[in-house]
Order: structure tokens, then C-alpha cells, then sequence
């Protein structure tokens, strides 16, 4: 049974590569194609694709909207954003939103059939390009280590105030006094740059430390 597929696309060149591709194979069903986020809205409201094809830079960046919105709307269907260098942000944004797949504007009709394979198999796919982009987008987001690492006992004490430990619990666990269980304590709200237990929980677990 062929694909179903709506197509999203404000730009003219990308739009009509990918409605070429679409024709071109007879596994794949056009059900119709939005030039707009407003048309997008009524595409989606009135078709029923197993694809939705959205361009990743839209006009006011309206994609991972318009991801959620076919998500929501048609909840047994996929979506495959369609990026292009530079959209690192919007692409990220888009996966956050539910999209399924990525590809780039200039993806040829194996990597259009590879990714709806992969899509009607339950999977997700990215094609190499994009994932480059998503592993980049992700490190620019990793926070910084920290300037003085954490020692294994205050890693320890820091894993027992997630837990929601006292002072003197800390001290009983570890076979220290609740004094130095302070004072190991005000080490690490320095190391982290904080000043209140929830203020340590929430920054090691941003960092990975919890």
C-alpha cells in the first residue's frame, strides 16, 4: 500500500524537489502540499497522510509547531522534518516536537524511500547530515565542566542531599560527624556556584552529576 504523504514546503525550489520525488515513485501517495503555515494549518486539518513532510525553516518558525499540530491532530501519523545547513536550532526544536525523521532539502529519492521505510517500520531515522547537526546542537548545549571537580566524597554527599538526607544521616552513612558533613557540603554548593540544596540537586542533574 502506498505512503501517504502531505507536503510543507514555503520554498518554491524545495518544494517542488520533493513533490517530483513524491510523483516519480509509486509507493508514495501526494495527498496535497501547503505553501504556507496558514495552508499547512487546513492541510492538516483536512488530510489524513501517514507522512507529514514539513521544510524545517518555515516562515516565522513555525515548524515544530506545525509538528505538534499533526501529531495531535492524526496521532498514528509520522513526521519527517526536511532541513537544510544552518537550521541546527529549528531542527532540534522540531525532534523536541515530536518529528519522527529528518532529511536534507536536497535528499535524493533512495534517502526519501530509506526514511519512509524506516517510518512505516516504526523507527525513526536521520539521515548523516542531520544527525552532524543534532550531535552539534547538543554539545553547544552541554554544560561546562566544572573548574574544580568534585571529590569522590563529595560526589557521594552530593548523591545523599538528592536523596533528601540530613546532615546528620549524610554524617551516619559516611562515618563523619554532621560538622564535616557541612562543611564538606558548603564545598560543593562552591564548586557548583549555588547556595541552597535544591539549587545543588537541580545543578548536578543539568550536569549529569545525579
Amino acid at each position: 500500500m502506498p505512503t501517504a504523504i502531505a507536503l510543507i514546503a514555503d520554498c518554491p525550489n524545495t518544494r517542488q524537489h520533493l513533490r517530483a520525488l513524491i510523483a516519480a515513485d509509486s509507493g508514495m501517495l501526494p495527498l496535497g502540499w501547503a505553501a504556507s503555515p496558514a495552508a499547512a494549518e487546513t492541510l492538516i486539518s483536512r488530510s489524513s497522510a501517514n507522512v507529514y513532510l514539513i521544510l524545517c525553516h518555515l516562515a516565522d518558525s513555525q515548524a515544530p509547531r506545525l509538528t505538534r499540530l499533526a501529531l495531535d491532530t492524526h496521532p498514528g501519523c509520522a513526521v519527517a522534518v526536511v532541513a537544510k545547513s544552518g537550521d541546527d536550532a529549528l531542527l532540534y526544536a522540531c525532534l523536541q516536537a515530536g518529528a519522527n525523521a529528518c532529511l536534507q532539502t536536497e535528499c535524493s529519492a533512495a534517502e526519501l524511500r530509506d526514511c519512509l521505510r524506516a517510518l512505516r517500520n516504526g523507527s525513526a531515522f536521520l539521515c548523516p547530515t542531520s544527525a552532524h547537526q543534532l550531535l552539534r546542537r547538543l554539545q553547544a548545549n552541554a554544560p561546562a565542566p566544572l573548574a574544580t571537580p568534585l571529590t569522590g566524597r563529595e560526589s557521594d554527599i552530593l548523591r545523599a542531599l538528592g536523596k533528601g538526607l540530613t546532615m546528620n544521616e549524610i554524617g551516619s552513612l559516611h562515618g563523619i560527624s554532621p560538622h564535616t558533613a557541612a562543611h564538606h557540603v558548603k564545598r560543593i554548593y562552591r564548586k557548583l556556584g549555588v547556595h541552597t540544596r535544591g539549587e545543588a540537586v537541580y545543578e548536578a542533574t543539568q550536569m549529569g552529576l545525579l
